[in-house]
């Protein structure tokens, strides 16, 4: 799952879209699933430099790629958590994706039966973990 508004203003068209906004590293994970990388110019489809409609287009052959490579994003925190540093301490963030995984992610994931799983972040990671290693040992890493 992914919002191409997500980072692309130009998409939205709207005045109020936040001025930073995006995840350009996880279309650089992304674009590493689906292409050989050998140097940062490797990721240029995806980056700023790429003129807009060019870069959204590359976005969206990408995501249809990995789809049909059977690649996936599922977000282990089913609501936003991250909303500019404010709202949220560290130990609420873990509660809310705890509870997310537990209630909802954990089954999407595991009924998916997914040859590998990829695990995006530490912090998620000290969440999961011990789940991940029960349901998918030796089929599961981490990208810190």
């Amino acid at each position: 799952m992914y919002c191409l508004g997500y980072g692309e203003k130009d998409l939205t068209n709207e005045p109020h879209h936040p001025r930073r906004d995006g995840t350009p590293q996880f279309w650089k994970i992304f674009n590493a699933c689906d292409n050989p990388i050998e140097n940062l110019e490797d990721f240029r489809p995806v980056r700023r430099e790429t003129s807009y409609p060019q870069r959204l287009r590359n976005k969206i052959n990408l995501l249809k790629s990995l789809r049909a490579k059977g690649i996936w994003l599922v977000d282990a925190s089913i609501v936003a958590v991250y909303g500019n540093g404010e709202g949220f301490s560290m130990r609420s963030r873990a509660e809310v994706l705890r509870m997310s995984w537990e209630s909802y992610t954990r089954e999407v994931v595991t009924t998916a039966y997914p040859e590998r799983v990829i695990c995006v972040g530490k912090g998620v990671a000290r969440v999961v973990k011990n789940d991940l290693q029960a349901l998918f040992p030796g089929r599961y890493e981490v990208i810190p």
